[in-house]
């Protein structure tokens, strides 16, 4: 099927692949194919079934929990019906691949394996960056901050270290902490172990602030948590805004109304 003077070429390719026939039995794969999905020798082997290297990835772990039997049948059935498809797999420490199922000729199938890790990590970098662009574009007027739970540093900008008289950019959790409104300090506790937990995609949440003045002033806290691959939160990126006159109008509003009544 293949040229034997081709066959050096391809297993130099990044990409692997390998081509099935009618019965799903293997008839040629590169090097790249085994390599990236770990295949043992013999599974790379002409005549060995598709069913087997799925029963492999089954039983290493890679489809998640469940039978390994019962995810092997479903995966057959799927595949085959010939379409055309592409499924990304998250293997066991997390390098992602991509899988290429394509009918050919007389009833064969190719399958592709593509390592995209580094694709998508570039990705999921670009989209906090961008996350964070937005937030530090509407907090321009106000204030932002950058936390590294990891380390509990905690960088402000400008804004917040002249409005709550830090004395550096760089400061510990505890500072802040340490200037919220005794009755507000345990609703912002809670609403930080709700994000960390990943009961919620955001923080968004009003507390009082003691400023460098020693007033408390309102401010309305938006942020969004980066997360490890593990889900837990390592950075937390926000932007704070004094929503005091808003508050201020909120309560004289409510005052008015009870005297309505």
């Amino acid at each position: 099927m293949i040229a034997q003077d081709v066959l050096p070429g391809l297993d130099q390719l990044s990409e692997g692949f390998a081509i099935f026939d009618r019965e799903l039995r293997l008839v040629f794969c590169n090097k790249p194919f085994c390599d990236l999905r770990g295949y043992p020798e013999a599974l790379c082997q002409p005549g060995v079934t598709l069913a087997e290297l799925f029963l492999h990835n089954a039983t290493r772990g890679d489809y998640g929990p469940g039978l390994p039997e019962e995810q092997v049948a479903e995966r057959i059935k799927t595949v085959s019906n010939r379409a055309p498809q592409d499924v990304e797999v998250e293997l066991i420490g997390g390098r992602k691949v991509l899988a290429r199922y394509r009918p050919v000729s007389n009833g064969c199938l190719l399958l592709t394996y593509e390592d995209i890790t580094g694709i998508r990590r570039i990705e999921v970098t670009l989209k906090e960056e961008e996350e964070r662009y937005k937030l530090v574009t509407r907090a321009v007027s106000e204030g932002v901050y950058d936390w590294t739970v990891g380390t509990d540093l905690l960088n402000v900008s400008d804004r917040l270290k002249s409005l709550f008289d830090f004395a550096q950019i760089v400061v510990r959790s505890s500072e802040w902490f340490d200037r919220l409104h005794p009755d507000d300090a345990a609703g912002y506790r809670t609403a930080l172990r709700t994000l960390f937990k990943g009961e919620q995609g955001r923080l968004q949440h009003e507390y009082r602030i003691r400023i460098r003045s020693g007033e408390y002033r309102w401010v309305r806290d938006q942020a969004i948590a980066l997360r490890r691959p593990d889900g837990r939160v390592w950075r937390l990126v926000g932007a704070v805004s004094d929503i005091t006159d808003e508050k201020n109008r909120e309560g004289e509003l409510r005052q008015a109304r009870d005297h309505a009544v």
